[in-house]
């Protein structure tokens, strides 16, 4: 009997989102977003691991919750799938984007500086845009 190898990437949509930025920095793309109120159940089967929430319930034995911070999941179910989750914890400070800048001016690498520009520019974007629609975007 085969199985199905199945492997997704999950952003926790809270307060602290940015997920165009977080799939791109975390390597997380790409990416489906669940619901801050979601529990690991709820990320099984929407992600296809298990059919139903019981029998999720009945086979998942590591805790409900979803973890702060980066999370992998690996080795679930008979088809050995993988899921990997970033739920945030807070957003880059007044002071953290300071020393990004400062960070950049001091690089000597010029695609590292690169990087890192468009790095902090596309945060900035991402969150300028939360502000002014009220919600977290998604890739489309």
């Amino acid at each position: 009997m085969a199985y199905n190898y199945i492997e997704v990437n999950f952003i926790v949509n809270n307060e602290f989102a940015t997920p165009k930025f977080d799939a791109k920095s975390f390597g997380l793309e790409p990416f489906e977003l669940i619901d801050s109120s979601a529990t690991m159940i709820e990320v099984l089967v929407q992600a296809g691991i298990f059919p139903s929430k019981n029998q999720a319930r009945s086979n998942w034995k590591r805790g409900v919750e979803i973890p702060h911070g980066c999370s992998e999941w690996l080795d679930i179910g008979k088809a050995k799938s993988c899921i990997y989750i970033f739920k945030p914890m807070r957003l880059f400070s007044e002071q953290d984007i300071a020393e990004w800048e400062e960070e950049i001016v001091a690089e000597k690498n010029e695609w590292r500086k690169n990087t890192m520009e468009t790095s902090l520019r596309t945060y900035k974007a991402e969150r300028l845009e939360i502000q002014n629609n009220g919600s977290v975007s998604t890739l489309g």
